[in-house]
């Protein structure tokens, strides 16, 4: 009997939705899945997407790989919540092809998921903590009253808060204000933790501007005269943000040496800058 089964033998419900999931976690049930029913809070539960689920004595991360079988003869573990991340961790395509890559090589289902994932991803789960809208009421402990101005800014992480009496504790506290409806708390997959990435942002200078409204205006700027690439670039960083655009686009339009030319004349400058990894950023 797999840990997703309770060891209640009872008839399975047809209206119940069961779904299977991989799971991610030491001794995950070697290279197979195990079948988990829907609760009505989960309905709109879509393939793909990473849930926490009771798995033997603790609670692990799981994810959902499509329709599954009611287990016979007895009653499946209902999904225990869901793992709030910016839609289904992969597409249908690559869910498929994750089914038959563990089926074709006997391979746990999990680690074949993984290596599908940015790496490091499933480690990021957090308990986040927001506060709702509204006024503490006056009968709140000092101790949570704290605590709701630690949120004040916005969700955090709860390891991020601070509490003198312990995280066990800290957690009680949480809890307490979630059934009195003064804070929301959601398991959260946060972005993978690589480092960031650094990107170059072209800008006018004083000069650049002024040499690319001549050009606007039909008029030669001063200095050199300007190849037609280089022309094409000032155009395009005068109507574009005052800030910049980025490097790449810019040179994949007009050729780095055109870029480089502007640079060289003090017509343009080059910023350097943090562009922050967002692996799920783009998917549906």
């Amino acid at each position: 009997m797999g840990p997703g089964l309770l060891a209640v033998v009872a008839p399975a419900s047809a209206a119940l939705r069961h779904v299977d999931v991989a799971i991610d976690a030491a001794g995950g049930g070697g290279n197979r899945t195990y079948s988990y029913a829907v609760p009505d809070g989960l309905a709109d539960l879509a393939d793909g997407e990473a849930v926490l689920v009771e798995f033997g004595r603790r609670q692990a991360v799981g994810i959902v790989l499509g329709p599954g079988e009611p287990p016979p003869g007895v009653a499946a573990k209902p999904i225990a919540g869901r793992v709030r991340a910016d839609g289904p961790l992969l597409p249908p395509l690559a869910l498929r092809l994750a089914r038959w890559i563990a089926d074709h090589y006997l391979a746990p289902p999990s680690l074949v998921l993984r290596a599908m994932l940015p790496p490091g991803l499933l480690e990021r789960l957090e308990l986040i903590a927001e506060r709702r809208p509204g006024d503490p009421p006056d009968d709140l402990a000092a101790v949570e009253r704290d605590l709701l101005d630690q949120l004040e800014r916005g969700p955090r992480p709860i390891r991020d808060l601070v509490m003198a009496d312990g995280r066990a504790a800290l957690v009680r506290r949480l809890r307490t204000l979630e059934t009195r409806g003064l804070v929301t708390l959601d398991w959260t997959l946060q972005a993978a933790g690589a480092g960031p990435r650094f990107a170059r942002w072209i800008r006018l200078t004083v000069a650049g501007r002024a040499s690319a409204r001549a050009v606007a205006a039909g008029e030669r700027p001063a200095g050199r005269p300007l190849g037609p690439r280089q022309l094409g670039a000032l155009a395009d960083l005068l109507v574009g943000p005052d800030d910049g655009v980025p490097g790449t686009g810019l040179a994949d339009r007009h050729g780095t040496g055109a870029v480089a030319g502007l640079a060289r004349r003090g017509l343009v400058e080059v910023d350097v800058r943090e562009r922050p990894r967002r692996p799920l950023a783009r998917r549906p």
